[in-house]
C-alpha cells in the first residue's frame, strides 16, 4: 500500500489523487496481464502439442484402417464371382489416396523411421494403384489374371504391414512427446492458482489503498459535515497527510469549518445587539407621543366640558386613556391587527374632535385578517404622518383610507389620504431610503437603523413623512420575511403608503 508513496518520494514528488490512482492501475494491469500471458501462451503450447499428437495419431490410425479396408473390399470383389462391388471399391480406395494426401512425406515434423515408412507408403501405394488399373482395364488371360491378383494381394499386404508400422510407431511417437510435455499441463492449473492469487493480493491492495487514500477521508469528512449541519463544531479537526486532491479538501473543509465558527458567534453577537436595538427602537417608538397632540386634545376637552354635557367629555378622556394605556402598556412588538385597529380609532376619534368635519376617516380591513399578527404601533404613526404633513395645512382637510386585506400570503396595510402629495425629487429621495433599507442583509438592518445619517435620521425623513415611518421600515424588515413598503405620492393629489410582509416572521 505504501509503493506508491515511495515511489513519489524517491521522485521527489507531490502526487495527486489521479496519478496515485493512474499507478496502482498501471501496476496492477501490468502484473495481471503478464500472468495472464504467461499462462495463455503455456496453455496454448501445451494444445498445441496434444492437438499435433492427437491429430498424427488420428491419421496414422486412420491410414491403417483405409488400408485394411481396400484389402478386404478387394479380396471379396476378386474371389467373389458374384460380387459386383465397382462403385464401393472407387470409394474405398479414394478415401485411402485422401488420407494419405493429408500424411505428405515431410521431414520438417516427422522422425526419421516415420519419413522412411510413410515415403515407402506412398511408392508401394503408386505401384499397387498401377497393379489395380491393370486388372480392372486389361483383358488379361487367366494366367496372368492369376498372377496380377496375387501380385496385388503382396502390395496390399506390405501397405498394410506398412500402415500398422508407420500407426504402432507415431503413436509411441505420441506417447513420448505427451510423457516429456506432461509436466507443462500440471504447470498450467499452478499459473492459474497464480494468477488467482496475484488478482486476489492486488484486489485486497487496491481495497487497501483506495480505503487509506479515499474512503477513510471521505467517512471522516461525512461525519465531521454531518455534525456541522446540526451546528455542533465540537468534533476535532481531520488530520491528514499528503497534498493530493482529497488532502487539499480536508483542509479547506476544516478552513471553512473554524471560518464558519467564528462567523457564527460573530453572528450570534450582532443578534444580540440587534434585539437589544430592537427593544430601544420600540420604547423610543411607545414613548413617542407628539406634545402638540396631547396639549390640543385636553384644551379641547376643557373646552368642551363648559359647553357640552358630560357624556362626550366621558368618551373623550375614556378614548384618550385607552390611547395611553396601550403606548405605555405594550410589552410585544406584535399584535393582532384587530388591536391596531381599535387603536387607531381611537386615535382617529381624538383627530376628528380636534380638527372636526376636516378631516374624515374610512377604514376597510377584512375581518379575515384581523387576527394577522402585525407590528405594534404600525398603523397610528403613519396616519399622524398623513394628518401632519397631508391634511392639516388644507383648509377644507381631506381623508384618509385605511385597508387591510391579505393577497399572495402575504399581508397588507395601505394607508391613504387626500393631503397636500409630496414633491418628486424628495419622493425618489423617500423610495430610494426605503429601497436601501429592505436591501440591506438581516444582521445589518439594527445597526444600519441606528447609524445611517444619511437616511434615519434625515430631514427628508423627519421633515417629509415623520420620524414613525423609518422606525416601521426597519422593525417590518427585521421581524418579517418577504416584506416590504411602498409609497406613491402626487403633489395636490394625495399619498399611499404600503406594508407587506410574509406570514413567517423570522
Amino acid at each position: 500500500m505504501d509503493i506508491i508513496e515511495k515511489i513519489a518520494k524517491k521522485s521527489g514528488v507531490n502526487m495527486s489523487l489521479k496519478r496515485k490512482i493512474q499507478y496502482v492501475y498501471t501496476i496492477s494491469s501490468a502484473v495481471v496481464a503478464f500472468a495472464l500471458v504467461l499462462g495463455i501462451l503455456l496453455s496454448i503450447k501445451g494444445m498445441s502439442m496434444l492437438t499435433d499428437t492427437l491429430d498424427n495419431n488420428d491419421k496414422a490410425l486412420k491410414l491403417y484402417k483405409a488400408v485394411t479396408k481396400e484389402r478386404n473390399a478387394l479380396k471379396l470383389y476378386f474371389e467373389d464371382e458374384q460380387a459386383e462391388l465397382p462403385e464401393q471399391i472407387d470409394e474405398v480406395r479414394n478415401n485411402t489416396k485422401d488420407i494419405l494426401g493429408q500424411i505428405p512425406a515431410d521431414y520438417s515434423y516427422m522422425n526419421e523411421e516415420q519419413y522412411i515408412i510413410i515415403q515407402s507408403i506412398h511408392n508401394i501405394y503408386d505401384s499397387y494403384d498401377n497393379i489395380y488399373n491393370s486388372i480392372v482395364n486389361s483383358n488379361l488371360n487367366d494366367k496372368d489374371y492369376r498372377s496380377a491378383i496375387d501380385n496385388c494381394y503382396k502390395v496390399q499386404n506390405y501397405l498394410e504391414d506398412y500402415a500398422k508400422r508407420y500407426e504402432s510407431i507415431t503413436v509411441s511417437l505420441g506417447n513420448e512427446q505427451y510423457n516429456s510435455q506432461k509436466k507443462l499441463f500440471y504447470i498450467i492449473p499452478v499459473i492459474c492458482i497464480i494468477i488467482a492469487f496475484v488478482v486476489i493480493i492486488l484486489s485486497i491492495w487496491i481495497r487497501l489503498f483506495m480505503n487509506r487514500s479515499i474512503v477513510k477521508p471521505i467517512l471522516k469528512l461525512s461525519d465531521e459535515a454531518r455534525r456541522i449541519s446540526v451546528n455542533d463544531y465540537s468534533g476535532d479537526d481531520i488530520i491528514i497527510e499528503g497534498d493530493d486532491e482529497i488532502s487539499l479538501l480536508i483542509k479547506e473543509f476544516t478552513q471553512m469549518k473554524h471560518s464558519t465558527k467564528n462567523y457564527i458567534v460573530t453572528l450570534k453577537e450582532k443578534h444580540k445587539v440587534e434585539q437589544q436595538l430592537e427593544h430601544m427602537r420600540f420604547e423610543m417608538l411607545k414613548n413617542q407621543i407628539n406634545p402638540h397632540f396631547l396639549f390640543n386634545t385636553l384644551n379641547l376637552i376643557a373646552g368642551t366640558a363648559e359647553i357640552e354635557d358630560a357624556v362626550t367629555t366621558e368618551k373623550m378622556i375614556n378614548t384618550l386613556s385607552r390611547l395611553f394605556r396601550y403606548n405605555l402598556k405594550t410589552q410585544t412588538s406584535i399584535m393582532p391587527l384587530e388591536q391596531e385597529v381599535k387603536i387607531m380609532d381611537d386615535y382617529m376619534y381624538l383627530q376628528q374632535m380636534r380638527f372636526g368635519q376636516r378631516i374624515k376617516y374610512m377604514c376597510d380591513v377584512d375581518n379575515s385578517s384581523l387576527d394577522e399578527l402585525v407590528p405594534a404601533f404600525v398603523l397610528q404613526p403613519l396616519i399622524e404622518n398623513a394628518i401632519i404633513h397631508g391634511l392639516s395645512s388644507l383648509s377644507e382637510g381631506g381623508l384618509i383610507y385605511v385597508r387591510g386585506f391579505k393577497k399572495d400570503d402575504k399581508m397588507w396595510l395601505s394607508i391613504a389620504d387626500t393631503g397636500v402629495g409630496i414633491e418628486k425629487d424628495k419622493l425618489d429621495s423617500i423610495r430610494k431610503y426605503l429601497d436601501n433599507i429592505f436591501a440591506l442583509p438581516d444582521t445589518e438592518t439594527a445597526a444600519s437603523s441606528e447609524n445611517d445619517s444619511n437616511y434615519a435620521d434625515s430631514e427628508i425623513n423627519r421633515k417629509t413623512v415623520g420620524v414613525g415611518i423609518g422606525n416601521i421600515a426597519y422593525r417590518v424588515k427585521g421581524m418579517y420575511n418577504n416584506s416590504g413598503m411602498k409609497i406613491y405620492s402626487r403633489k395636490n393629489h394625495g399619498t399611499v403608503i404600503q406594508i407587506y410582509f410574509g406570514n413567517n416572521s423570522k
